[in-house]
């Protein structure tokens, strides 16, 4: 102890000197101060007793390994891992529980690491457990050497990435099926990095824009080959995609470098980084111009069929017409005849036998001349023309006109409102018209061939903003197991030959283009449809 009282530490060495006839003279003693050697070694234990407890209380794996593979040490961690105990793994090497098949690259990182050729090792590769499960594991190691730089021995830190593995052989097995399903569904896959501003397509997605093979596609290369009218669309559909739109889609028109146009339809999605950054976006598209053919045909034989079935309808019920128009004619012949023998036998006619027969003529001919109108009227088009409004007594009027000859020359008794309502409906005039046309013809098929109850029945009623035209017929009614298709495009239940099955469907397809519906129920056991139709507002009637 120094004389301030601090603790030092000291080795001495004590020698006894003797005279020439060796008898003892004295001792001779040395006190060396060693203080700052017992500091540093007790540091240095210290140190080690740390990164003893350090390594035994590590998470993850840790081994100390000489260069014949052989484990001098390992943590609780690694034995965890294996599943074997301590003593027992310091009995065997690392190869001893490395995967076969990566023993080889094991000794080559580990003679590479002990020779000095890299100065760390890093390597994922597989080890079997005690029980013979394979695990995956993450290895790091670096070398250890004593004072003079020789190596001693190797350190080691072993993570397992088991489940890592695992999820990256599932989505390895995910984008591989969905690799060949987009290649089975002739579907091309897009990317475009926000940081480059540059995509990637596979060769599909350069085959449908006509694009030769290339490493990445700018703008340049592609926005010139989309059709005019859906460039601000498709422009609209990546931006709704970047604003956080999760779930976008867009269909637009190529026009590809060979002059072909192509039908492209597209969807796509955000694509972030880790930190939840926004980096692109990923899509996929399909060439869908075939498709779009067949539709196109198959829209142009639909009104093919519409025209086909509205002519028929019109033809149906314009069978009674021709009667309705005979017997005018016959009138305007008798009184013109009666005219022109006066004229022949007198010299001249009573003013009041002209004036009286001329007035008959006269409403006879509007009598045919409304009738005729009424057929040209329901004939035509009408998709075309424009939304205006008409009033409902116009539309009944010139419907009835076509069809109440028919009704009567059969004995069906067609039962009228006393007064249509005076309200404005807002459409297509020919339209509502042919729609109706075809509930009349309908209610006309279901009780014509019967004995009793041969009634059709017109009402016509407001309902809040609507109007509904209601045809009732005392016929059987609809089965109850058929009702459900009634309204289906080509389903009739009337003979072979003798329907289309389009009537009902057209009429629906009428009603819902006009913002209303074709409505069925039934009245005290009575088959009812009722066409529901927006009334013209006073802005629209203005």
């Amino acid at each position: 102890m120094k004389k301030s009282g601090e603790i030092m530490w000291a080795t001495m060495t004590a020698t006894l000197l003797r005279d020439r006839q060796g008898q003892p003279l004295l001792g001779l003693g040395m006190t060396e101060d060693i203080t700052e050697r017992k500091r540093v070694q007790e540091a240095l234990r210290q140190s080690e007793e740390r990164l003893r407890s350090l390594i035994e209380q590590a998470p993850i794996g840790i081994t100390l390994v000489n260069r014949d593979h052989r484990l001098l040490n390992v943590n609780a961690a690694f034995c965890q891992m294996l599943g074997y105990s301590e003593a027992e793994l310091k009995r065997m090497t690392a190869l001893d529980v490395t995967h076969a098949d990566d023993r080889q690259p094991t000794i080559d990182l580990t003679e590479r690491l002990f020779t000095s050729a890299i100065p760390m090792r890093k390597q994922e590769k597989r080890y079997v457990r005690k029980t013979g499960e394979i695990i995956w594991g993450s290895v790091t190691g670096s070398l250890i050497r004593d004072q003079e730089g020789k190596p001693l021995f190797a350190m080691t830190m072993i993570e397992d990435i088991t489940e890592r593995k695992r999820a990256e052989a599932e989505l390895l097995a995910v984008t591989q099926r969905l690799s060949l399903a987009a290649r089975s569904a002739s579907l091309g896959v897009w990317d475009w990095n926000l940081g480059t501003d540059l995509g990637v397509w596979d060769d599909r997605m350069l085959q449908i824009f006509g694009i030769s093979q290339r490493a990445s596609v700018s703008n340049e290369d592609w926005v010139p080959l989309l059709h005019p009218d859906d460039r601000a669309k498709t422009q609209a559909f990546l931006a709704a995609i970047l604003r956080g739109k999760t779930q976008d889609t867009v269909e637009f028109r190529v026009l590809r470098p060979d002059g072909s146009v192509r039908y492209v339809s597209a969807a796509g999605g955000q694509v972030a980084d880790k930190n939840g950054r926004l980096t692109g976006i990923v899509g996929i598209a399909m060439d869908v111009t075939e498709r779009r053919q067949m539709e196109q045909k198959l829209e142009a034989a639909r009104q093919q069929a519409i025209v086909s079935a509205r002519l028929a309808a019109v033809a149906t019920m314009a069978g009674g017409v021709a009667h309705e128009i005979n017997n005018p004619l016959a009138i305007i012949h008798a009184m013109a005849s009666d005219l022109a023998e006066m004229v022949a036998g007198r010299g001249s006619a009573p003013p009041k036998v002209v004036a009286r027969k001329s007035q008959v003529i006269r409403d006879t001919a509007e009598r045919i001349a409304k009738i005729v109108k009424s057929l040209r009227q329901i004939s035509r088009e009408g998709a075309g023309e424009p939304f205006r409004p008409t009033p409902l007594a116009d539309i009944v009027t010139q419907t009835l006109e076509i069809c109440r000859a028919k009704f009567r020359d059969n004995g069906v008794d067609l039962l009228l409102p006393r007064a249509i309502p005076e309200l404005d409906v807002f459409g297509r005039e020919v339209q509502i018209a042919q729609a109706l046309l075809n509930l009349l013809q309908n209610a006309f098929d279901a009780v014509v061939g019967q004995k009793e109850q041969r009634w059709v029945r017109l009402e016509a009623h407001p309902a809040r903003d609507s109007v509904v035209i209601s045809v009732i017929d005392g016929g059987p009614g609809i089965p109850s197991e058929i009702r459900s298709r009634v309204m289906e495009p080509f389903f009739t239940t009337k003979p072979v030959g003798k329907a289309l099955g389009l009537g009902l469907s057209l009429s629906k397809a009428i009603a819902e283009d006009h913002g209303g519906r074709l409505e069925y129920s039934e009245k005290n056991g009575h088959t009812c449809f009722s066409l529901v139709l927006p009334l013209a507002t006073k802005a629209e009637a203005a």
